[in-house]
């Protein structure tokens, strides 16, 4: 879902295999129109049409045999998978100097701290929308 998370336009992962995993991550700025616009044009409730799914009903199954090709044609081989992109953004975030508790709320993952595991809220979702704002990959989106 997409939600408004304290002024801030962000994705709500509320499924998840960890208590970490859910959580709110601010849409990029640079998507934020394209995102906006989906959900102006969603009929389903959906931001990406999608057919029906497997039969397990799973939406996302198409996306993810069409990603695995357009990996294979731009040339990545089967050591780069979808989670790849979660490494990468990881690492932009680190190499833009965002703080690592920053880093892991925003990604769903847990610090291997009491203090910020069990009694810190994590960082405001204005912290976490100037992080992701860091990560610039030099493209123009129209």
């Amino acid at each position: 879902d997409v939600i408004d998370d304290e002024g801030v336009l962000s994705f709500d992962v509320y499924k998840s295999k960890t208590e970490a995993g859910v959580r709110y991550t601010p849409v990029h700025p640079a998507i934020k129109p394209i995102i906006e616009r989906l959900i102006k044009e969603s009929t389903d409730g959906f931001l990406i049409k999608s057919p029906a799914g497997n039969k397990y009903g799973i939406r996302s199954d198409a996306y993810s045999k069409q990603f695995g090709r357009l990996k294979t044609i731009a040339g990545f081989n089967e050591q780069f998978v979808f989670h790849s992109l979660r490494a990468t953004m990881i690492t932009q975030l680190h190499r833009a100097d965002v703080p690592p508790i920053t880093i892991a709320a925003m990604v769903g993952h847990e610090t291997g701290t009491v203090t910020f595991d069990v009694y810190g809220e994590g960082p405001s979702p204005q912290q976490k929308f100037e992080a992701i704002s860091k990560v610039d990959y030099g493209l123009e989106i129209n």
